[in-house]
């Protein structure tokens, strides 16, 4: 049990994702994993939760807290294997901060009742990039977005994604296709894909992710799943644990607010990209929403290629592994 007599720093909880809210219903112990400005990871043995000031964007692994937007926690004296108790609704780290999370709202990303149409998800893809085609950093794979880029040799991620990425869509357009009866192991190329690029979650990991939310939009779970046995079976070398956490989330269909909303607006009859809606993408970490996004774009290609709409990019690609 928490012991309430030292006077701590009380913050209450606005919201917590669906994934948080089950590792913390349990009252357990646990750590510190990775402290940055705004945000902080703890790890239990049910899994890993990140805890953020107030404008920490809503996904399943967060805990969107009341702590001021301009709140240091390096500065505020939180560190790597720092303690971490949850008990009765408290979440109490280097015996310092208290995080309740009594009255706060469980957030999960909203399911689509209705399956999309492809012709309205083709136009959604199109007028995607005409908003966005000015704003693709250079760093990370967003400009894979870009319908027949291929990158430079002196784009060095880029360049070693590149073919892992043709193999996917490869992979991806058999195994959408509606004719197509039997289920193959996703490409073992995607190993590449894994840990490529700088940062907590690196771009490649960013980029399955999207796929794999992707695919169980579109209810391919099965074909989600093939994917995902592939990323484990290639993540122990390649894939730190926080950022596997997030895979694993985006393997159940679930990550940030932002992406799920970007896909339903591809998705919509009437799609619409205001400035507002790419700043959100622009500031999900370093590069990550872009990342993300690339691989949304991807899975979102090759299902419309599969149902017979535009040119099928994976023609003529050696589906090698």
């Amino acid at each position: 049990m928490i012991d309430n007599s030292v006077n701590h720093f009380s913050i209450p909880v606005r919201s917590s994702g669906c994934i948080a809210s089950q590792i913390l219903d349990c009252d357990t112990e646990g750590r510190v994993a990775a402290v940055f400005r705004s945000s902080f990871y703890m790890q239990s043995n049910a899994g890993f939760v990140c805890i953020g000031n107030e404008n920490l964007g809503l996904s399943p692994l967060n805990l969107v807290t009341r702590a001021s937007a301009s709140t240091n926690w390096k500065a505020s004296g939180v560190r790597v294997h720092d303690p971490v108790t949850i008990s009765s609704g408290i979440v109490r780290v280097a015996n310092r901060f208290d995080f309740h999370l009594t009255g706060s709202d469980r957030w999960s990303p909203e399911s689509r009742s209705v399956m999309p149409e492809a012709v309205n998800t083709e136009r959604g893809l199109e007028a995607f990039r005409h908003e966005t085609r000015s704003r693709l950093p250079v760093d990370g794979l967003g400009r894979f977005i870009t319908p027949g880029y291929y990158p430079r040799r002196h784009e060095l991620v880029n360049w070693a994604a590149c073919k892992p990425i043709e193999h996917l869509r490869f992979w991806l357009g058999a195994m959408l296709d509606r004719e197509e009866q039997i289920l193959t192991e996703a490409p073992t190329s995607i190993a590449s894909l894994l840990g490529l690029g700088p940062g907590l979650t690196p771009s490649g990991d960013d980029f399955l992710g999207g796929v794999m939310i992707v695919l169980r939009t579109l209810r391919k779970a099965d074909v989600c799943h093939r994917l995902w046995q592939q990323i484990q079976l290639c993540s122990e070398d390649t894939c730190n644990p926080i950022s596997l956490a997030h895979l694993g989330a985006a393997s159940r269909g679930m990550g940030t607010a932002v992406l799920h909303n970007a896909i339903a607006a591809i998705m919509q009859e009437n799609p619409s990209f205001d400035r507002q809606f790419v700043n959100d993408i622009d500031s999900i970490g370093h590069t990550s929403g872009w990342d993300a996004m690339a691989g949304v774009v991807t899975a979102l290609e090759s299902w419309i290629q599969a149902f017979g709409h535009g040119p099928r990019q994976s023609d003529n690609i050696n589906p090698g592994k």
